[in-house]
């Protein structure tokens, strides 16, 4: 990824699907790919096709999820009427990953459209 982002690739360049690079790697926990892209430019809150802090929290990626947080990834991010990150990762049972979100300034209010699907 280094090399790419030298090479002039566009971290936010966003594919036929709509998906963007940086949600991608966030949702298979390729943590050093997040690091490189937040890096090189990345908006950490890209939003085509969800988001990166979204996805890492429901597949569990808690180390992800730290890395987006750290880079300036809103831990309250939801596209559309899609659930936030808490309850992505509460869920399927994945504690780190609601720890992480709840130390990184996740609401753990539930947002009205979600009130009856709350963590």
């Amino acid at each position: 990824m280094e090399l790419l982002l030298r090479g002039g690739a566009d971290p936010n360049w966003v594919k036929s699907n709509r998906s963007v690079p940086l949600y991608m790697a966030s949702q298979h926990g390729h943590t050093a790919t997040v690091e490189a892209l937040l890096r090189g430019g990345a908006d950490p809150n890209a939003a085509k096709n969800g988001n990166g802090v979204q996805t890492a929290s429901g597949w569990g990626h808690t180390a992800t999820v730290e890395v987006l947080l750290r880079g300036g990834a809103d831990p309250n991010a939801a596209k559309n009427n899609e659930p936030m990150p808490l309850f992505m990762a509460s869920q399927d049972g994945h504690t780190a990953t609601v720890e992480a979100l709840l130390r990184g300034g996740a609401d753990p209010q539930p947002r009205e459209e979600w009130r009856s699907h709350s963590a």
